[in-house]
């Protein structure tokens, strides 16, 4: 049996057990996390700087107290679980849902987040179209599509008109939203073919006969092309150009993301580390490859000395656990509720997340010690 999935199809006789363990949703959003908190400090710095936090990783993942918190790319991706878990029967209502959490959330002062989701979030609450608001950072609208891709693996037909809706709520560009495609297929491919050759295979059987845009299209042959010859990951970081550290747009995020998958695929550690590895903005690469690579591997296999340095609230990682065992329960058609979920404590959290950020970037100016 084929599922379609834009021009091409989901083959059913490559996947191995189609049964959707609660680990690996956990091991989606644990993993963006962590990944996020590690790459958060760096966010921003060249190539070189950051070698040397990755060596001294354990020792300088230390912002409040040797804990770490997570950026907006995590927040996106709860609240789009949150909205699946609401409203995942049609697009629409998918999108009502989630422009209402986004809402809520920009009235949360979520000062030191992008710019581009605040400003989504209150152009909705003046009540102008969320499909009008734009922008050029996308970490958000990528971290949503990595968890609706993931949810509709099962149903793959699903997932590009979950993805527009999604995308439309914060951006206009459709360089952005076939970009979440991508990264949604990436997720749903990792979710549905357990073998790592199967996998790839129809990643980019689906990908590269769907029409994306020639620019991508050509990053993605390359990729393809020289993980097959076993090319270090920094080396075709280079020839994507994106030897100074990964840009701040979806043309330098996604395929650095996806070259990460490939090279490093289902090894947690060697993933979120070689992505805070090629510098730029850490924070997003290292939150959807650690994402991608949780999806392979579950929370099991992300090292536990990481996970115990995250400190968040209300959405710490053990409500996120609670939040992975109802969406595992929702994409097999299982009665789920969202775990309840304090939203007055977020003002307070992000007035936190704003002093660290600073410090982060006041850091960037300092030596490394």
């Amino acid at each position: 049996m084929a599922v379609l999935c834009g021009a091409t199809v989901f083959d059913d006789a490559l996947e191995g057990d189609l049964t959707m363990a609660a680990g690996r949703f956990e091991g989606l959003l644990v993993g963006m996390a962590v990944g996020d908190s590690l790459g958060l400090p760096c966010s921003g710095w060249s190539r070189q700087r950051v070698g040397r936090y990755v060596k001294k990783l354990s020792r300088h993942h230390r912002p409040v107290a040797a804990w770490g918190l997570c950026g907006d790319s995590t927040e996106c991706a709860w609240m789009a679980a949150l909205a699946l878990l609401a409203r995942a029967d049609d697009a629409s209502s998918f999108a009502e849902t989630l422009a209402w959490r986004l809402r809520v959330w920009s009235l949360m002062l979520p000062i030191g987040s992008e710019f581009t989701t605040v400003k989504a979030g209150i152009r909705s609450l003046l009540g102008m179209s969320p499909g009008r608001s734009g922008g050029d950072s996308a970490g958000g609208a990528l971290a949503r599509a990595l968890v609706i891709g993931a949810f509709f693996a099962r149903r793959p037909e699903r997932i590009r008109e979950m993805v527009r809706a999604s995308t439309q709520l914060t951006h206009t560009d459709v360089d952005v939203e076939e970009s979440a495609w991508v990264i949604a297929i990436a997720a749903a491919c990792t979710m549905r073919y357990r073998d790592r050759f199967a996998c790839i295979r129809m990643f980019f059987d689906t990908v590269l006969t769907s029409g994306v845009n020639e620019e991508l299209a050509e990053a993605l042959v390359l990729i393809r092309d020289e993980t097959r010859k076993n090319t270090k990951l920094s080396d075709i970081i280079d020839q994507l150009g994106s030897a100074g550290g990964v840009g701040r747009h979806v043309r330098h995020i996604v395929p650095a993301v996806i070259a990460i998958w490939l090279c490093h695929f289902g090894n947690y550690r060697a993933a979120v580390e070689n992505s805070i590895g090629l510098g730029g903005i850490t924070d997003v690469s290292a939150a959807l490859a650690g994402g991608l690579a949780g999806i392979t591997c579950g929370r099991m296999e992300i090292p536990s000395e990481w996970i115990a340095r995250v400190i968040e609230w209300p959405a710490s990682v053990a409500w996120m656990s609670a939040l992975a065992m109802q969406l595992e329960n929702r994409s097999n058609d299982i009665a789920a509720q969202s775990p309840r979920f304090f939203w007055p404590a977020l003002p307070l959290r992000n007035l936190v997340f704003l002093c660290v950020r600073l410090t982060y970037r006041c850091r960037r100016s300092l030596p490394l010690w």
